[in-house]
């Protein structure tokens, strides 16, 4: 197969299998990680895949390229990102690889490739050199199976938390990875849990695994209140990420659970500098700086926030997508198992429901996160021909090109930009009132309606610009 040059993404690896991606492929990959790895002084690689179609074939190859550079390899099998990333703490194995294609659709897959222990910034340009010139160093390693480590796992989770009130909570996997792991863990946690869409099907029959996604959302939120519980988690197909509900079904987009948790965080860290994305809520902002702590706004991308988050020795950094990075009691990586246990926990110390601790945020009317289908050789050349519009009409001084496009209003915010790992622009609007909200939600539109390369078809939660 011709490697397709586009599957070399800002911050991992990622294509349609079959199509974009082999095994061949993979092994490729797995050889130039390797050589990697060698380079930089490391030799013992963990490695684990989520529940997609191809996800065995693949995993086994990208071990088997490991191996041929010199690579020690413990397969952990069917996994989680997160569960990698605690494995290399676990194992001592600051190489670590975790075949998934997160949140995109069942037809894709793909790989993000650790260099050190809970880091995946491992420089994607050096591994596309690699296995377009096929430049590999040449080694024996191995591959052995990891045994018995997920009640490990699952023990010091439960370990970084404090006791918790019994809750009553729905799950919703969306067929991915995390039903085999989330309802276990929340059950040992001492919760009742109701699960949905937990059997494990690589086909994802109920849908994109993407908590992000309005019908993922509203399908935990009607479970939710049927069950009568008091909140509802979702998770991707790798469980870094995580998606919530409030007991009374009212979905809390992610930038909401980040002003959430820095809240928490600034209380128990006053002054804390707290990390979010380009695409969160103006809400976030708000509360941190109602905290007195300090906001530092970064580019979007779990490998891009982590950085930050570490550059400035923040305690927390979060993103609208669902990613959330805990430095003061966790590692810093993205686990949604631990970010699920965290609102458990806050929850139990506040003693409040959920839905009365958002009441006490300032309010926006928040569109959620949406993807619109545009070609990866040309959306980057449409987000700069949008932000040049959005310069014309509010002048260079109000609008933010950190991260795309962005303007920022005393009652809300508007953003478009790239998607660094799929063909798509991602798009957020919000106001106070119902009349601004629509405004810019009109402009918007007008924006993208002008760019005939965008794909109406094609995306996720696209109704909320039709």
């Amino acid at each position: 197969m011709e490697i397709n040059q586009h599957i070399f993404r800002g911050y991992d690896i990622r294509g349609v299998a079959g199509q974009d991606l082999d095994a061949e492929t993979m092994r490729l990959i797995g050889r130039a990680h390797g050589t990697y790895l060698h380079q930089i002084g490391v030799d013992k690689v963990v490695v684990g895949s989520d529940n997609r179609l191809t996800a065995e074939e693949y995993r086994k190859a990208v071990m088997d390229g490991l191996a041929q550079s010199g690579m020690e390899v413990l397969d952990l099998g069917t996994s989680l990102t997160s569960i990698v990333y605690w494995a290399q703490y676990h194992f001592q194995s600051r190489g670590g690889v975790m075949v998934t294609a997160s949140h995109n659709p069942a037809e894709y897959n793909g790989v993000k490739l650790g260099r050190d222990y809970s880091d995946t910034l491992t420089p994607i340009d050096q591994i596309k050199r690699m296995v377009l010139e096929k430049d590999f160093f040449d080694g024996e390693g191995s591959v052995k199976t990891a045994e018995s480590y997920l009640q490990d796992y699952y023990d010091e989770l439960l370990g970084k938390v404090g006791k918790l009130k019994k809750f009553k909570v729905v799950v919703d996997a969306s067929n991915g990875t995390a039903g085999k792991f989330m309802p276990e863990l929340l059950r040992q946690a001492g919760c009742e849990v109701i699960e949905q869409n937990c059997e494990l099907d690589g086909s994802f029959p109920s849908g994109t695994p993407d908590p992000t996604e309005g019908k993922v959302a509203r399908r935990l939120a009607e479970r939710v209140v049927k069950e009568g519980a008091d909140i509802g988690f979702s998770y991707d197909a790798d469980g870094d990420r995580m998606g919530l509900v409030d007991e009374k079904g009212n979905i809390i987009w992610n930038d909401v659970l980040v002003a959430i948790f820095a809240d928490d965080t600034i209380s128990q860290n006053p002054g804390a500098k707290i990390v979010y994305n380009a695409l969160c809520s103006k809400v976030v902002d708000d509360v941190i700086s109602a905290a007195k702590g300090e906001p530092i706004m970064w580019k979007t991308g779990h490998a891009f926030i982590k950085e930050k988050v570490n550059e400035v020795k923040a305690p927390f950094g979060g993103e609208l997508s669902g990613h959330f990075y805990f430095m003061d009691k966790f590692y810093g990586h993205d686990d949604g198992a631990y970010a699920s246990l965290r609102v458990l926990d806050y929850l139990t110390r506040r003693g409040k429901k959920l839905s009365e601790i958002i009441a006490e945020f300032p309010r926006y009317i928040s569109s959620p996160e949406v993807k619109i289908g545009c070609p990866d050789d040309v959306k980057w050349d449409v987000v700069k021909r949008i932000s040049e519009r959005m310069i014309e009409k509010f002048g260079e001084s109000k609008v933010n090109t950190l991260d795309g496009a962005r303007v920022d209003f005393d009652d809300g915010m508007i953003i478009v930009r790239a998607s660094q790992n799929g063909p798509y622009l991602t798009v957020k609007f919000e106001a106070k009132e119902e009349v601004d909200y629509t405004e810019r939600r009109n402009y918007i539109k007008t924006l993208l309606k002008e760019c005939p390369e965008i794909d109406w078809s094609h995306g996720v939660n696209v109704e909320q610009l039709l």
